[in-house]
């Protein structure tokens, strides 16, 4: 007959513990990941609850209108007409050669800008193109047709594009 070998005390202790601990984990497993889901809706960054129901059909008729509005208003800019929205011309700089300005509101290529500065019954002009610079329309600087002489000078620049058209008229004084 052989001798069947007996597991001491700590060794049944150590068992019985690492199978309740198993048994423990797995029962906080189900509970945590499981039978805890009932409330876990999504929300938003503020915490409020998000729909996630398809859209009803007053949401649907909401959303054609919407779409519809927005097709109108790019419609109505597209159009060669006189009601184009107002740009605000910032004229920054008056040289005896040259004009620099910007267009805020305004975020696109291909706009023209003109610069008119009449001194005295003297008239010099400037034109560039604009050109889009990080949050608005910049316009490239701009060379007088002769070069300006020193004195007070009324400076008008217009901006005009397909979509918008804006001025400003400043006296400059020149050095």
């Amino acid at each position: 007959m052989k001798k069947q070998k007996r597991l001491s005390n700590r060794s049944r202790i150590i068992i019985v513990t690492l199978v309740g601990l198993a048994i423990l984990g797995g029962a906080f497993f189900l509970y945590r990941n499981v039978l805890n889901n009932a409330d876990t809706s999504p929300t938003t960054a503020d915490g409020q609850p998000v729909n996630l129901e398809p859209a009803s059909e007053e949401e649907k008729a909401q959303t054609e209108a919407t779409k519809d509005a927005i097709v109108k208003r790019d419609e109505a800019l597209t159009q060669n007409n006189d009601t184009k929205p107002t740009a605000t011309v910032v004229i920054t700089e008056v040289t005896q050669t040259s004009a620099r300005a910007y267009v805020s509101g305004v975020f696109e290529e291909g706009g023209t800008c003109q610069a008119t500065a009449t001194l005295n019954g003297v008239v010099a002009t400037a034109t560039s193109e604009a050109f889009k610079n990080v949050s608005y329309t910049q316009c490239a600087p701009m060379t007088w047709n002769k070069t300006i002489s020193p004195g007070s000078w009324s400076v008008q620049l217009t901006y005009t594009s397909p979509t918008s058209q804006g001025s400003q008229t400043k006296i400059f004084e020149v050095k």
